[in-house]
């Protein structure tokens, strides 16, 4: 497996899952604080919504900083 890279080809994903090894997929991406901003997504959604092509959709926000 290409762990030393981090990341993980289609084919080790979907033992993965088939193994029971994966339940759950983050799909994320840091906001201008850095933190995660994403959905959580079954094995089942991952492989019919993200590796289809159709897409993940997501929303942007902008957080504003107040001060008193």
């Amino acid at each position: 497996m290409s762990r030393d890279q981090g990341l993980l080809s289609r084919d080790e994903y979907e033992q993965l899952a088939a193994d029971g090894d994966v339940d759950t997929v983050i799909c994320a991406t840091p906001d201008m604080h850095g933190r995660l901003m994403g959905k959580r997504l079954t094995t089942d959604a991952f492989k019919s919504l993200g590796l289809s092509g159709e897409g993940i959709a997501a929303s942007s926000y902008r957080s504003r900083l107040t001060s008193t």
